[in-house]
Parts: structure tokens; sequence; C-alpha cells
């Protein structure tokens, strides 16, 4: 969500930084509109007693523009589980938080008026790209059948649907052509269900 953001700076003539944890590193390896990137491993800070805060502040005055973007979407718009405003109810939250994260992204930014249904990107280099298709040729099979990425999980238990099994089975029940690609880390190994047509990654 962020990368069109970055290309926007950098077309402006930014020479854009990008503080990221470890495990997002690998979304901006080859992107041209990156020039540095500071690793800061999740938790390094902790934010209990603000620390954060105080570490962003010592690099704030290092740039000519310093945009934070944490908690801008998880936390403003995705209200998450344990914090008060998850308790509220669904037309509250859509009156305040039914927005596109990519114009709201600019919108935080100090991009009021940016409205451009932009999507974000992948750079990657000649031989990912020779491998990617090569992977995408063998997985479809000689039948040429289409392809779902499933990924099972993301970064917090509300972003884990346990019944992704059942609607994976029913899917290709319905469907023949269909073939599931399921990724994630370890742990979602025991979210994964025995199909012949699931490739589990």
């Amino acid at each position: 969500i962020v990368t069109p953001l970055i290309r926007k700076l950098a077309e402006e003539g930014y020479e854009v930084t990008v503080n990221a944890t470890s495990y997002s590193v690998a979304i901006l390896e080859n992107n041209p509109w990156v020039a540095n990137v500071v690793c800061q491993e999740r938790e390094a800070i902790p934010n209990e007693y603000g620390e954060l805060d105080e570490y962003w502040g010592i690099w704030k005055p290092r740039y000519d523009r310093y945009i934070n973007l944490s908690e801008s979407l998880e936390g403003a718009l995705l209200k998450v589980e344990g914090r008060r405003e998850f308790f509220t109810h669904q037309a509250w939250r859509h009156e305040r938080c039914n927005k596109n994260y990519y114009d709201y992204t600019f919108e935080f930014a100090g991009y009021k008026d940016v409205r451009n249904g932009c999507i974000g990107e992948l750079h990657f280099t000649v031989e990912e790209e020779v491998k990617m298709k090569d992977w995408i040729k063998w997985a479809k099979g000689k039948d040429n059948s289409y392809l779902i990425l499933w990924c099972l999980a993301g970064s917090g238990r509300n972003k884990v649907y346990p019944f992704a099994g059942q609607i994976q089975k029913e899917l290709l029940e319905r469907d023949p052509n269909l073939k599931i690609v399921t990724v994630g880390e370890k742990d979602c190994r025991m979210l994964e269900i025995k199909h012949d047509r699931i490739i589990r990654m």
C-alpha cells in the first residue's frame, strides 16, 4: 500500500529512505524509487513507555520531509482487537473507516487531493520473472488451470480465517479448472487442507 506513495515522493525529487521491519524489507527489493532502507527489527524498540515516539523523534530532524505511517491504517481504519474502538458497532466503524487504503495513505502523508486508484508495486529481477513464469506454467499443468494464491494468515490473530479450508473445498468442487496455492508462515500449516488441486507452499 505504501509503494505508490514512495513513487510519488521520488518523482517529486525526494531521495526516499524507508524505515521498515525486517520481514517487510523484501517488498522493497529492486524498487527503483527507494534510495535507502533502514531495517528495523520488530519489537527492538518497545512501545510500552513511548520509546518509539522518542526513537522516531531522533530521525525526524535528519530529513527534509518525514512521514510516519505507523498505525495510519491499523488503528485509524482497521480497529484492532483489544482496543476500545474494536467493540463499537458496525455503523460507527463504517462511517469513520470505510475508506480506500491507498487514498487514505496519500491523505495521511499530506496529499489530500491524490485519488488516482493506484495499486501496490513489486519489482522483480529478470531471473525472478523467468523462475516465476516457469513455476506458474508447472502449477497450472497440462490442463492450464487457473490459480488462486491464498495467504492463510497475516501478522495478527485478526488476520486468520479458520474456515478457509471449508471454502477452498467448496470452490474446488464447484470449479474443476481451479487450483489453489496456499502460502504463509510455518504456523499456517495447521490451516492447510489436503486436496489434489491445492499446492501447499
